[in-house]
């Protein structure tokens, strides 16, 4: 039973980050582009960094704690997610034509 509430715990705090990131991290991120009038590939490059500092701190931290094999699971699985997710959003707007202009 343990177990259960421990991935329930994990799947309700996991929602509640990405909707939390999702609405900050966006807005915050158009804001600034607005603001400082920057291009969508710079802008895509800030999110880009935002969105792995997690990630980086992550592998620091666990590094200093000798933790090794969980850095490069961290990092490999990242690659592997984030690979599935590009491959995935060319399939579905590959044939839209307003992303193409």
């Amino acid at each position: 039973m343990g177990l259960i509430f421990e991935i329930l715990k994990f799947i309700i705090f996991s929602l509640i980050i990405v909707y939390v990131s999702k609405e900050i991290l966006v807005k915050l991120l158009r804001k600034l582009a607005e603001i400082l009038d920057l291009s969508p590939k710079a802008v895509g490059n800030v999110a880009g960094v935002a969105t792995s500092m997690p990630e980086l701190l992550t592998v620091f931290f666990s590094s200093m704690q000798g933790l090794f094999s969980a850095s490069i699971y961290n990092i490999i699985s990242s690659n592997v997610i984030n690979l599935v997710q590009y491959i995935t959003s060319i399939i579905i707007n590959k044939n839209r034509k307003s992303i193409r202009k």
